[in-house]
């Protein structure tokens, strides 16, 4: 089939693969961190697995355009399957270092905050009478022991939970449905997997470009040898279009036939249009 591309297409494919890169580069760069190699099999993996994921995708929805086939939906659905397993591969490496950077930033705060070391140094001072009452079996000394390692710890976590700003106002602007626990753990890797999708389903959008039916193959394959040669292939493909539509096509539809600019586009589809 015949495909066409205008600059929507272009600037889809373009972001798109940018968004996918940038995605990608961050993973190897933390796959490296913990390795302390570029080169090992876990950072060709990565790429690897990403790009294939890509063009796995890409291929499945131009499977499904011959949707009358069965051929076509087993193709599909194998092409799919690679795409899911894909990602989870890539997503599992995205939320490794979503995670691992949120610890890092939270600990940091934590270190730099002087209640919650004060908070800390209480909660092991008493684990440690705990682990000394409690070694020879449990009494009330160990009962009344443990109780108040329970108390130090929910004013450690309260402590340190009370520092996240980000979980306090996505809560709040929840109205309290997500806790800021909660929020914590899932927004630092909720915008990376969205990029990615959204990476991933610009680039198909761009590579798939625009399908010119059969009764407007014959004005493409036109050969562009002169202004007079574009002007004709457009004055065929308004014709054409009008026919089987009942409309005239967009200004951007003539410009992206023909090749010309876009006053030009405009100036052919004010002449044929009528």
């Amino acid at each position: 089939m015949k495909r066409t591309w205008t600059a929507l297409h272009v600037v889809g494919l373009i972001v798109g693969g940018y968004i996918v890169f940038t995605e990608v580069a961050s993973n190897v760069e933390h796959i490296v961190h913990g390795t302390g190699s570029l080169y090992n099999p876990a950072v060709f993996t990565a790429i690897g697995v990403s790009i294939g994921t890509v063009f796995a995708f890409t291929m499945a929805m131009d499977a499904l355009e011959d949707w009358k086939k069965l051929s076509s939906w087993v193709n599909a659905m194998g092409l799919f399957a690679a795409f899911v397993f894909g990602t989870a591969f890539t997503l599992s490496t995205t939320l490794d270092r979503t995670s691992t950077a949120r610890d890092n930033h939270l600990t940091q705060i934590w270190k730099n905050d002087e209640e919650s070391k004060s908070l800390l140094e209480v909660f092991q001072k008493v684990s440690y009478q705990a682990a000394r009452e409690c070694g020879s079996g449990r009494g009330k000394k160990c009962e009344a022991i443990s109780d108040e390692v329970k108390v130090a710890q929910m004013r450690l976590d309260q402590r340190r939970n009370s520092l996240d700003s980000m979980g306090k106002r996505i809560s709040a602007a929840t109205g309290g449905m997500i806790t800021p626990e909660n929020a914590s753990i899932f927004q630092p890797m909720f915008m990376p997997i969205a990029m990615f999708f959204m990476g991933i389903f610009m680039v198909a959008y761009g590579v798939k470009g625009r399908i010119v039916t059969g009764e407007f193959q014959h004005a493409l394959e036109t050969p562009l040898t002169g202004m007079a040669a574009k002007e004709d292939k457009a004055k065929r493909f308004i014709k054409e279009y009008m026919n089987t539509h009942g409309n005239a096509p967009s200004i951007n539809q003539v410009k992206s036939i023909a090749e010309v600019s876009y006053p030009t586009a405009k100036r052919y589809l004010d002449r044929y249009k009528t």
